[in-house]
């Protein structure tokens, strides 16, 4: 195995159609040089691969997130198991750090995305090596680190000294508006009592008072988005306060012919929470997914307590068509809307009431049709958020 630069073929994926006896024997050689690197480093993630980018060797660490063993992993070509792709894509968003190093022969580090086996982002810092045979690139060696969990961290705390920021701009601009559009309301009003209701002004003012409603209405959820009060915590059953969720959403639900089902946890999930904060979020989000669901499909609440035993989830799916990728970044951010007549802060809000409950609010597309929010609480007596974060924090 020679590791120093040599002049590289540059062949895409599916032009090889694999390796010769010659590179076969090279990566024996290689196989047992990565074998020793497996058994000293034996939690690394490590990854060999051919000159037509078929999996050679590779430790078993990546391979679970997969949910594949070694045996099943072996031969088959790496952008089936980390991209779900059949065939090579060359998405010139993210440059595939393994063709870049068969392409230059020169070792290629960068920062990349995987799917893993339920099709949710991993995101690696990857560093990959060329393995030549005299002077053709035969395969590479990758190493890698999952580094999701640092950088949704990151994500989380950046997004947090955003909203709070936007929170206090968003406080001092309703309290400005605030006074003003009650006196516009008031004497809206005042003047359409002295009117006949055949005068076209009656109309006109009318709807001067309609609107100034509307607004006064965007102004309180501007306060409650902006009031950053203490939740008034008590010790909950948290499949209660979903059932009662579903029980709110039922009517909106029946009209436009959409089911609601609810998989509850088989026991008690005590949470010490703010009933009608986590009421609130849970009503927010199934309102959101009727919108999104064409008549006769489903809405499920569904809760869990997660294995370390600290944590518990909540999810609302719907069957609807799912968010486009562009905007699943900014669908808590205040003020961002996709419907016609919305505002933009029901999901900041339950963002906001969330984060005050030491928890955490995601989205993600599901594999096969439409869109889930999960929120993750700890439940009754678990430690502060930072013990199992790791282990809880997915990418939106």
């Amino acid at each position: 195995m020679k590791t120093s630069r040599g002049a590289a073929n540059d062949l895409s994926p599916e032009e090889d159609p694999g390796p010769s006896h010659k590179e076969k024997l090279d990566f024996k050689r290689a196989r047992e040089i990565c074998n020793s690197i497996f058994e000293e480093f034996g939690q690394e993630e490590v990854v060999v691969v051919d000159g037509s980018f078929r999996i050679v060797d590779a430790s078993s660490l990546p391979l679970e997130k997969y949910g594949l063993t070694k045996g099943h992993a072996i031969g088959r070509r790496c952008h089936e198991i980390f991209h779900h792709q059949k065939t090579y894509n060359e998405d010139t968003r993210y440059t595939c750090p393994l063709a870049e190093v068969k392409k230059t022969g020169k070792p290629h580090r960068c920062v990349h995305i995987h799917l893993d086996k339920e099709g949710r982002k991993l995101i690696h810092s990857i560093s990959s090596y060329p393995v030549f045979e005299g002077e053709k690139v035969a395969g590479m060696v990758q190493f890698l680190r999952d580094i999701t969990w640092e950088t949704n961290l990151q994500k989380h705390f950046g997004d947090q000294e955003k909203l709070a920021a936007i929170g206090r701009l968003a406080a001092g601009v309703a309290h400005e508006i605030n006074n003003p559009l009650t006196t516009i309301l008031t004497s809206a009003m005042l003047i359409q009592e002295d009117i006949p209701a055949d005068n076209p002004e009656h109309e006109e003012l009318a709807l001067i008072a309609k609107e100034a409603l509307r607004c006064r209405n965007i102004v309180s959820n501007l306060l409650d988005f902006a009031r950053q009060s203490e939740p008034c915590k008590s010790d909950q059953d948290v499949n209660d306060i979903v059932a009662e969720a579903a029980a709110l959403v039922r009517k909106p639900a029946n009209f436009k012919d959409i089911r609601l089902t609810c998989d509850l946890h088989g026991r008690e999930i005590q949470a010490h929470c703010d009933k009608a904060q986590i009421l609130q979020c849970l009503v927010n989000l199934a309102l959101n997914a009727i919108d999104a669901t064409e008549p006769g499909g489903t809405i499920t609440f569904e809760t869990k307590l997660l294995p370390e035993g600290n944590w518990m989830e909540i999810t609302v799916a719907d069957t609807g068509p799912g968010l486009p990728e562009n905007i699943v970044d900014k669908i808590f951010e205040p003020f961002f809307t996709t419907k016609p007549t919305g505002t933009g802060l029901g999901l900041s809000i339950t963002h906001g009431f969330v984060r005050q409950h030491r928890g955490f609010i995601s989205v993600e597309n599901r594999a096969d049709i439409g869109a889930a929010f999960t929120i993750r609480l700890p439940v009754r007596g678990a430690k502060a958020p930072v013990v199992s974060l790791k282990k809880i924090l997915s990418v939106p």
